[in-house]
């Protein structure tokens, strides 16, 4: 059967086995009336259908068939090239010398960024003892800046102090 057919088969099963459950009545003896005479014309389908189904699978299977015996094929070349000892010894010697190798790069590398990280790592310190000092005498120009701005505010302020107690000349 195709695969249209084999749904249908399955849909006609379960209504089948539920009519079974149903009681006998008039209305249940008209659906299994109408139930007889779908399953007649399906079997007549399926009869009729059955060469072109048979040449359909028949065909499936002579696929199969040389795929499978593609698959021997690759699968006995397959077992002659691992049975050359030779050849897949000095395969396994270059992947364990590769492994090898594989493993020093990794353990390079894992330094190589451990020395770099603390290179960094000192310059950035370096840098910022640099931006701390420069602050620093930052902080000091300011404070003396200060200090000399008090200072003449200091120096200035008896002699305004002197002007603002004076009374004011008349014209």
């Amino acid at each position: 059967m195709s695969d249209r057919q084999v749904a249908i088969h399955r849909t006609l099963t379960r209504v089948r086995e539920e009519l079974a459950a149903l009681p006998d009545d008039e209305r249940t003896a008209a659906q299994r009336t109408q139930y007889r005479r779908i399953r007649a014309y399906f079997d007549w389908w399926v009869a009729d259908e059955y060469p072109v189904n048979r040449w359909d699978a028949q065909k499936q299977l002579n696929q199969l068939n040389n795929a499978m015996a593609a698959f021997k094929d690759q699968k006995s070349s397959i077992v002659r090239e691992m049975a050359s000892d030779d050849r897949h010894e000095a395969l396994a010697a270059r992947v364990q010398t590769s492994q090898q190798r594989l493993e020093q790069l990794r353990e390079t590398l894992t330094r190589a960024l451990s020395d770099a990280r603390q290179a960094l790592l000192a310059q950035v310190r370096g840098e910022l003892d640099r931006q701390q000092q420069e602050v620093g005498s930052y902080l000091r120009a300011s404070r003396l800046a200060q200090a000399r701005l008090s200072d003449a505010l200091l120096r200035a302020a008896p002699a305004d102090a002197a002007m603002s107690s004076q009374p004011e000349a008349r014209p």
